[in-house]
């Protein structure tokens, strides 16, 4: 896999909460073992303006989540997401769901075939059930901004009806496990990130650069940015965020390659703007300055830079300069805990 192949790979990795939903007791669950009751899910696709492509999943243990994703503008991906934590319950087959002032969704569902799927590794339970056809009703969509819009009286949708599984957690690693994302030794790659934002995730801003060692060859640096914001209103919350795949080397500059993590500069591409400065000193002196920003859908433009913002540089997974809170660093895997990247 070549270097910018792995840049898109983690840049995905990194925001895979745009696509996901945390079933109840799995999250946070340290056992070995772990108990996943029956559930109900419909999931119902659309098509909005502006080249988004809208996923509502609704779980019948009140979790629903609707993500908004635009990837028509590559190497510029957009992801807005909107997550409900509680939400009424619906008859069966009936769809009954309102997001803040934005969205409504009302619908029934028609079946148009059934399969059965087996319970996958590392779960055990009775096979699913995965019933396919379409919802009708009523489906409005008008995201903040208006960066996108739906109004649709019938949308393709899936029900999957799951039995209780029992599922076995990730072993924990073990003294000499390579703990590479890309399954390769630190001399054949290099990742060097640097992270700034605050630890809830407003805002947020990760800027990645990875190297690769080959013998022969002079591979250019690849670069990926991501930056957004999660904020709470009426109940829901609200992730918008932007990820940009590729870069020249100016825009992300390390001034002394023998000590990467001591002063590291970004000016990415648009939509972000400005650059913005990381300096390792002394505890009272300033390490994340400019007018660092980017243009988010739903919240504008955003300020990535400020007095109140945390930044730092991670050399490897794991290995951190202090100046990073705990919450903002990824683990020993590259992944983040639940409230930055993770959400």
């Amino acid at each position: 896999m070549g270097v910018r192949s792995r840049a898109i790979a983690a840049t995905l990795v990194a925001t895979a909460m745009f696509v996901g939903l945390v079933l109840p007791g799995a999250a946070g669950a340290k056992a070995r073992t772990y108990k996943v009751p029956a559930s109900t899910l419909q999931s119902v696709e659309l098509k909005g303006t502006h080249g988004y492509k809208l996923n509502l999943a609704v779980e019948d243990h009140g979790i629903a989540f609707l993500s908004a994703v635009n990837y028509r503008s590559h190497p510029v991906l957009k992801f807005v997401t909107y997550s409900i934590r509680k939400h009424p319950h619906a008859e069966p087959d009936t769809l009954a769901l309102k997001i803040g002032d934005e969205g409504s969704f009302e619908g029934t569902f028609v079946t148009k075939s059934v399969k059965h799927e087996a319970v996958s590794v590392p779960c055990h339970g009775d096979p699913s059930t995965v019933e396919a056809g379409f919802f009708v009703g009523t489906f409005d969509f008008d995201g903040a901004g208006g960066f996108t819009a739906v109004q649709r009286t019938r949308a393709a949708g899936t029900v999957i009806r799951s039995a209780p599984q029992v599922c076995r957690g990730p072993d924990k690693g073990k003294p000499g496990d390579d703990t590479s994302i890309y399954g390769e030794s630190e001399e054949e790659a290099h990742e060097l990130q640097l992270i700034a934002g605050k630890p809830d995730g407003d805002p947020r801003f990760q800027a990645s650069r990875y190297e690769e060692t080959t013998a022969g060859e002079d591979v250019p640096p690849s670069m990926s940015f991501i930056g957004g914001v999660s904020r709470t209103s009426q109940g829901v919350e609200i992730s918008s965020d932007i990820v940009v795949l590729g870069g020249k080397a100016a825009t992300f500059q390390v001034s002394n390659p023998l000590r990467p993590a001591a002063e590291v500069t970004v000016a990415p591409p648009a939509p972000f703007s400005g650059t913005a400065t990381f300096k390792l000193g002394n505890p009272a002196a300033s390490r994340w300055t400019g007018d660092l920003a980017v243009e988010l859908p739903v919240f504008g433009r955003v300020a990535l830079t400020g007095p109140m913002i945390a930044a730092g540089v991670c050399e490897a997974p794991g290995k951190c300069t202090k100046t990073l809170p705990p919450a903002m660093r990824p683990d020993a895997a590259g992944a983040f805990d639940g409230s930055f990247y993770a959400s």
